[in-house]
């Protein structure tokens, strides 16, 4: 059992369905509207994939997205792709974002890992932001705050005293990134009643 359908309210396209005890989804395209101040501001596009999993298990969630105005992103992709494949949930937000909308994106979604990307040089002045609103939220204490990117070491006390739990410079390897996420996540994965 399963189908299409578009949802005209939440601007998304979805494929859904349910078979002997396995549940699949696939959100393939979606426009972020919940975190827009104005009605005229952009929507911000992201997709969101998970894998055929059985219904007694939960994957982890991962929120990825692009803080600032850094416009590289094939790292990210690839990063997404490597969390799916390993079983995760993921949504990538994309491009061009602001600590706040990542902030509000990750409490919507109920995640369990927020992910960011910076090669810009201006994470010392964003990922901080991203970590104050995640903690006036009430939420830093249970999402595992991760960044990759360009990050000089002289930077990585400064942003973990911040809040963030791991930090990847340019090269970590995916499956060290993986392992990192699957044995610091914060918060326990219950499996559905």
């Amino acid at each position: 059992m399963g189908g299409w359908g578009w949802g005209y309210g939440s601007m998304e396209v979805w494929k859904y369905g349910k078979v002997e005890g396995w549940r699949w989804e696939n959100l393939l395209l979606h426009f972020h509207t919940s975190t827009l101040p104005h009605p005229h501001t952009p929507i911000l596009p992201y997709f969101h994939t998970s894998l055929l999993i059985p219904m007694s298990e939960r994957p982890i969630k991962v929120l990825l997205g692009k803080l600032g105005l850094d416009g590289h992103d094939r790292g990210i992709k690839v990063i997404a792709k490597a969390l799916r494949d390993a079983g995760m949930e993921v949504i990538y937000l994309g491009m061009r974002l602001t600590p706040d909308q990542v902030a509000q994106a990750a409490i919507h979604e109920d995640v369990d890992v927020v992910g960011v990307s910076l090669l810009s040089g201006a994470h010392m002045r964003l990922v901080p932001k991203l970590t104050e609103f995640l903690k006036e939220k009430g939420v830093l204490d249970e999402v595992l705050v991760v960044l990759g990117g360009t990050i000089p070491d002289q930077d990585v006390p400064k942003l973990k005293e911040s809040g963030v739990d791991g930090i990847f410079p340019v090269g970590t390897s995916l499956e060290e990134i993986i392992q990192f996420i699957q044995t610091h996540i914060k918060r326990k994965i219950e499996k559905p009643a």
